[in-house]
């Protein structure tokens, strides 16, 4: 559904399995909580090291939750995936079943992407993995899942091509 898309590669390994890239990202849910679905699947590669420091940053930055429509980079100490980006598809772990806010969370993470590479305080973020949602947890509807990465994908390339025009 996305291989068309310019840019994009569609791969069919397993979550976050043999990756390599700037970062991944994780639509997780609004308190930092991994320990489930795709959550789990960043605690499994990451250790559980990455929910402290994400925890912490979400206490620090957001007071304890950060919303549906932010997002933060975090560094994973993996050198080959040394960042995720967390933005929240879901207020509560396991509710994006029900509540699916994936392109919200999309564009939230990669406008965190843009603003990390602006500020050039790190290595660019220039590769990014983003999980295939749909396949990694039951009961989330591709039907209704894949229409909004699309246009999430769809919206940033459209903003970039847009900022290097005016930046020529």
């Amino acid at each position: 559904m996305l291989g068309d898309l310019r840019g994009i590669a569609v791969s069919d390994r397993p979550l976050l399995e043999g990756c390599v890239a700037d970062a991944a990202i994780a639509p997780t849910n609004s308190f930092g909580y991994l320990d489930a679905g795709i959550d789990g699947a960043f605690a499994r590669r990451f250790g559980r090291r990455l929910q402290r420091a994400l925890q912490e940053r979400i206490g620090l930055d957001f007071e304890g939750e950060m919303p549906v429509g932010e997002a933060l980079v975090l560094p994973t100490g993996d050198l080959s995936l040394p960042f995720v980006v967390a933005a929240p598809a879901s207020q509560f772990p396991s509710a994006i079943a029900t509540e699916p806010l994936l392109y919200r969370s999309l564009i939230a993470a990669f406008r965190a992407i843009d603003a990390w590479n602006v500020i050039e305080e790190g290595p660019p973020i220039e590769r990014i993995i983003l999980p295939d949602v749909a396949q990694a947890c039951a009961g989330w509807d591709v039907d209704r899942l894949a229409p909004q990465v699309r246009r999430a994908i769809e919206v940033w390339q459209q903003s970039r091509l847009g900022l290097s025009r005016r930046a020529a």
